[in-house]
């Protein structure tokens, strides 16, 4: 596997691991009471505004792996369950991350 490749994928493994990010989900889920696919949306772009913000470069980069991992994320919430007998709610919807 090529390096970048590879960092990528640690990337997005930390990201998932991290039980920090999903504690921060859960409590926007609770106190604003928003659904879990808008927490992950909010708090991944709080977590690519903060790496945008680094003075390092590589850091700087991270965030669009961070928001690539988000897509993920989302894609899997949304597939998880039964799928719903009209098609139009299974078309996958457009989450802004900036």
């Amino acid at each position: 596997m090529a390096d970048a490749e590879s960092d990528l994928l640690d990337v997005h493994l930390a990201m998932l691991k991290d039980v920090g990010f999903w504690d921060k989900c859960r409590q926007r889920v609770r106190e604003d009471l928003i659904k879990v696919e808008q927490a992950v949306v909010e708090e991944v772009r709080e977590l690519a505004a903060i790496l945008e913000g680094s003075k390092q470069e590589y850091m700087q980069e991270r965030s669009a792996d961070i928001r690539d991992m988000g897509r993920r994320v989302l894609r899997n919430i949304r597939t998880f369950g039964e799928v719903s007998p009209n098609r139009l709610v299974s078309l996958p919807p457009k989450y802004d991350f900036s």
